[in-house]
């Protein structure tokens, strides 16, 4: 059933050539029956698959053939090539950017490999964020980071003694875990467990790690105290600090200067503009008098 399915899926899409859609759906239908060695032989499936289509069996065993030779050469490079390899007892010998990198990448995989997925969206996403060179590497490096037998703890761990006078970068690193699985509409509970098991991790507290959460639920739902981390019957004294403490702290140029690669500075654009929308809609229930500038965090 799964293979007609496959075939029927290049059917349809064959004459679009929209070869990077069909690499991904023949992915997540794959690996729902033989797990993460899909990848070793996705050449020989889709290549097998398409000659099928194309040409019948003759085709099927070229197109077998040429993928075999792709899948062999693939591994041997990934193989070969041990800079694509993260590993978790290097991140206190790096700079505080590449840490954070590795890090967001490292358990970005270990988080598709939780949830059975094969990381496509997160590599996507990951690969928005990145302008430079690095930008290739970034599949690689989660590819061989999801196929790795360390375990999520161990990255985590290893990235608190990088940060370990700093939180807001680890929160940061929580922030975007969750931006991830906003791109895939929606929130799974696999995925929630895991993002809560690295904020415990992290010392994150459970007032906090809600606060996090509730920033990328729908910012026109959700709950703007809950947003700025303060309760319902605080004080606009309160208010007004707490806005104040978390501009402060999830401002660029701040991230940047405690360790945040600059890639992401589009990200921590959007992240205030959330805070700040949050903080609007209370002010302007409440009557509270804004600042000219939303920008002023003094």
């Amino acid at each position: 059933m799964q293979i007609h399915n496959l075939k029927k899926l290049l059917k349809i899409r064959i004459c679009d050539f929209q070869w990077e859609n069909i690499k991904g759906e023949i992915l997540e239908l794959v690996e729902s029956r033989i797990g993460d060695s899909y990848y070793n032989h996705l050449g020989k499936i889709i290549g097998g698959l398409f000659g099928l289509t194309v040409g019948g069996v003759l085709f099927c065993f070229f197109g077998i053939v040429g993928g075999h030779l792709i899948d062999r050469s693939r591994n041997e490079n990934l193989d070969d090539n041990k800079n694509y390899r993260i590993n978790p007892d290097t991140y206190q010998h790096q700079p505080h950017n590449e840490a954070f990198t590795n890090a967001i990448i490292a358990l970005s995989a270990k988080m598709a490999k939780a949830d059975r997925r094969s990381g496509i969206i997160e590599i996507k996403f990951l690969q928005k964020l990145f302008v430079s060179n690095k930008n290739k590497a970034i599949s690689k490096l989660f590819n061989e980071a999801k196929k790795s037998s360390d375990t999520f703890e161990a990255h985590a761990e290893a990235i608190v003694v990088v940060f370990h006078d700093n939180n807001q970068m680890l929160e940061e690193i929580i922030s975007i875990l969750f931006a991830i699985t906003k791109t895939d509409s929606s929130l799974c509970l696999s995925e929630y467990k895991f993002i809560n098991n690295v904020a415990q991790i992290f010392c994150i507290t459970p007032k906090d790690f809600e606060r996090i959460e509730t920033i990328y639920k729908d910012a026109e739902k959700a709950n703007p105290y809950i947003m700025l981390g303060v309760d319902n019957n605080a004080s606009n004294l309160e208010i007004k600090k707490a806005w104040h403490n978390l501009t402060r702290n999830n401002h660029p140029d701040t991230l940047i200067a405690n360790g945040m690669p600059c890639e992401f500075i589009e990200f921590a654009n959007k992240k205030m503009a959330v805070i700040n929308s949050a903080y609007d809609k209370i002010a302007d229930d409440r009557g509270i008098r804004k600042k000219n500038n939303s920008n002023d965090f003094s």
